[in-house]
């Protein structure tokens, strides 16, 4: 148990790790610096219900466990990597560009903002649970590589102004059967790509002058 996590060596969790926090927004209580690496295989708690924990990712953090977080900020040329094995949940995650997050688990954000690059090959849930607010956002240089299930039904409304591509053509030309994106409405941005190569549902699909939509499943 401890108030605050810096690393910039080697960082191995195999037990019960808790970093409390500082209780105040903004500041980071758990960093790993860009010549860092922590992998997780046990329980890490860097968050949680009416927590003000902030991550930072500069380097590299492996969740193989279980991981909860409040507000993750992964950096140019950081990497945060949700394992097959692993189950995380957390009230925001910020992906900068030249970042990169990549989930082949169980995810479970409040709010997903994509800048930089992202790789979903497991379970995605989007949403704070507030219809009021918006909680999935693709800025214009952020790619989506949608492989698994992600379900943004209960994110609001979301907007892409970067690429988001649901699945991938069989060499037959058949549309993948394990890849399906929930929405409920969405905007495509000016520059925006939204492409479906799945299967994809929503209420309301917006295409603004500049955007493109591709529907292959």
């Amino acid at each position: 148990n401890w108030g605050s996590v810096d690393i910039a060596g080697n960082g191995d969790n195999n037990g019960d790790l808790t970093i409390r926090g500082d209780g105040k927004d903004d500041t980071p209580d758990f960093i790993v610096e860009g010549s860092g690496s922590m992998t997780n295989d046990g329980t890490l708690i860097a968050g949680g219900e009416d927590t003000k924990n902030d991550t930072l990712v500069e380097g590299d953090l492996v969740n193989k466990g279980t991981g909860l977080y409040d507000d993750m900020d992964i950096t140019n040329g950081g990497h945060y990597h949700n394992t097959s094995t692993g189950k995380d949940q957390g009230d925001k995650i910020d992906v900068a560009e030249g970042g990169k997050w990549t989930n082949d688990g169980l995810s479970d954000w409040g709010s997903v903002n994509i800048d930089g690059q992202f790789e979903n090959n497991g379970g995605l849930e989007i949403g704070d649970g507030n219809d009021a607010t918006d909680d999935f956002h693709v800025g214009p240089e952020g790619s989506v590589d949608q492989n698994g299930q992600l379900d943004a039904s209960n994110a609001g409304h979301a907007q892409i102004d970067g690429s988001f591509t649901t699945g991938e053509l069989t060499p037959e030309g058949k549309p993948d059967d394990n890849a399906w994106s929930k929405f409920d409405d969405v905007t495509v941005g000016n520059g925006g790509h939204l492409e479906n190569n799945g299967t994809e549902l929503g209420n309301g699909l917006v295409v603004d002058q500049g955007g493109e939509y591709v529907n292959n499943g």
